[in-house]
């Protein structure tokens, strides 16, 4: 029987290692709010897959876009909420869900914990589902779309609810955490007019920490509020926005800015021109540039990126285990010695009683019985005295000797019985003196 602990480690293990084989590479897009984000997951998709609101907080729950062969909404629920089951079984449900979608689960184990409501796609729906009130919290909701250049049948493209509200949008439903562990890439949006505070950047540096720390891209949402300047200068206007945003995110990721690549886009642009189908906006926004180079990189590194996180994954989960068998190594050491300590007690214990035996030269019977004798023969006189006519003062001295033999005689048998090296048999001895002294009846 294994250990609970050791079983988790193991159950993270195997889950790591049938990664390996997964068919679909995930692409977490995240950001602050009003970043943009949101307006880059539907232009991706060609299809409105996630929720744009004016001045208000827009996605609360994690979603995975995929391209399907038809327009559907599914929400993957766990049935251990219904049965009470611990909360940590949640995570593996979760992972199941990923697993199946990425073609190393099939469905019959999927849905020994997992159920699947399935919706139909429209606008509304989408909005209701990742962005109102619901009765129960799914683990995840997928969302299948017709997909772009980018999003086929071996790329997925993960959303998330802006990290200004993910912490808040997390604390009943921890899907969009467990999103960022399963991340082959990250795509950071983040707008020009829109820089990143105190709060956010810590949970955005504490975030990634937690991840398996894959590659990081920097999409900045370009808004061309000048747009009466020249074209020059809003290049160069575009080019120091740039070069400060990708600065300052390797500062605190802690990252390389060689390793940040970066492309400035106006996602507003690229979601109204492919959307109202106005080409030069598509062209202006430099949006086809960027989908272009992102294919064209994921298409000669997706493989290696997805084994090496797979590989650091799994070096996590491997020394993660190593941990708690050197803890249960450690808790079992203890046990060992204190059973050695109650071994060597009880042994102890074993040989103490071995060695107790009944010595009864320890009382001098034949004393005892002399002395009961000498006794009985003065009641005897002591009797003939009171009929030859009760003389008092003999009376008195006889009973003052008796008293005298009787005192003298437990100091000789108490001395023999304190002088035992037994204290069982020193109780006993004890025990059995004093019965018989109380048997020796003196009359007053």
């Amino acid at each position: 029987h294994l250990d609970p602990r050791l079983k988790k480690a193991l159950k993270k293990i195997e889950s790591s290692r049938k990664d390996f084989d997964a068919r679909l590479f995930f692409i977490v897009v995240f950001g602050p709010l009003k970043s943009g984000k949101s307006t880059l997951v539907n232009t991706l998709a060609r299809q409105y897959v996630s929720p744009t609101r004016f001045a208000r907080e827009s996605t609360r729950r994690a979603s995975i876009v995929i391209k399907g062969s038809r327009s559907v909404i599914q929400q993957y629920f766990w049935k251990g909420e219904n049965k009470r089951k611990p909360e940590s079984e949640k995570k593996e449900a979760f992972d199941l869900v990923t697993q199946y979608l990425r073609g190393v689960q099939n469905e019959v184990a999927l849905k020994v914990h997992v159920d699947v409501v399935e919706h139909q796609y429209d606008k509304t729906a989408v909005d209701r589902l990742l962005a109102g009130p619901l009765e129960k919290e799914p683990l995840i909701t997928v969302i299948m779309c017709p997909g772009g250049k980018l999003i086929d049948e071996e790329i997925a493209i993960l959303d998330v609810p802006g990290l200004d509200g993910f912490q808040t949008n997390t604390e009943n439903n921890p899907a969009a955490f467990w999103i960022i562990d399963k991340s082959d890439l990250l795509i950071f949006t983040q707008s020009s007019f829109a820089p990143l505070n105190n709060q956010t950047s810590k949970f955005l540096r504490d975030l990634y920490e937690r991840s398996k720390k894959p590659p990081v891209l920097l999409v900045q949402n370009q808004i061309e509020a000048r747009h009466w300047a020249s074209k020059e200068e809003q290049k160069l206007e575009t080019k120091e926005h740039v070069s400060v945003a990708r600065k300052e995110i390797s500062e605190l990721l802690t990252l390389p800015t060689e390793n940040l690549p970066a492309w400035p886009i106006n996602l507003g642009k690229a979601h109204d021109g492919f959307f109202k189908k106005i080409p030069q906006l598509v062209n202006d926004s430099r949006f086809e540039k960027f989908e272009s180079e992102l294919h064209n990189y994921l298409e000669s590194s997706r493989l290696s990126l997805h084994e090496k996180n797979c590989l650091n994954e799994l070096r996590g989960n491997v020394l993660n285990a190593e941990s708690v068998i050197n803890s249960l190594s450690s808790e079992l050491d203890s046990a060992l010695k204190d059973e050695q300590v109650r071994i060597a007690l009880l042994r102890q214990c074993r040989e103490n009683i071995q060695n107790l035996s009944y010595q009864p030269k320890w009382i001098d019977h034949d004393l005892l019985e002399l002395e009961a004798s000498e006794i009985s023969s003065m009641k005897k006189k002591s009797k003939k005295c009171g009929k030859n006519g009760g003389k008092h003062a003999e009376k008195t001295n006889e009973r003052s000797k008796k008293r005298s033999k009787k005192k003298e005689m437990k100091e000789v048998v108490m001395e023999k019985v304190v002088k035992s090296t037994s204290p069982l048999c020193c109780v006993h001895q004890m025990k059995l003196t004093f019965n018989h002294l109380c048997s020796l009846e003196v009359e007053d």
